[in-house]
């Protein structure tokens, strides 16, 4: 009797141990599937893991991830302009980082903006930066 006893023991300590470890490992994987879609996308909360958690807002930037716009596509005056006045406010270093960012997200695919767009705003980033040092040389 005192056998058997002690058999049930170990074997429940074992399945006690295996479910424990089961359980972190879920958790763990859980974990690193959230950490990838808030890089991916870059947008989703901390609690849309699954795509039914998401909200709406979530489900369409994950559904239209990496789709280009079509404002990039050829020559747009409109977005150029647009492009322009956005970054005339912003300082030099911070577009300098701007640039270095997309042109990072372009590589790796990070960042949900299609390469199509990315180019765009670069260009629009190297206008800006190159109006700023063509005002630097005028100077005298």
């Amino acid at each position: 009797m005192t056998k058997a006893i002690t058999v049930l023991c170990i074997a429940l300590t074992i399945a006690l141990a295996v479910a424990g470890i089961w359980l972190w490992q879920a958790h763990e994987r859980k974990e690193a599937h959230i950490e990838w879609l808030m890089k991916k996308y870059r947008v989703v909360s901390y609690n849309c893991l699954a795509y039914d958690e998401c909200n709406d807002n979530e489900r369409w930037y994950m559904a239209n991830c990496g789709k280009p716009t079509g404002v990039y596509r050829g020559s747009n005056p409109s977005a150029d302009a647009t492009e322009d006045s956005v970054n005339k406010d912003i300082d030099t270093k911070e577009l300098e980082d701007r640039k270095k960012q997309l042109i990072e997200d372009r590589l790796t695919g990070n960042g949900c903006i299609s390469t199509e767009d990315i180019d765009g705003m670069i260009a629009g980033i190297d206008r800006e930066l190159g109006r700023r040092k063509n005002e630097l040389k005028i100077v005298p």
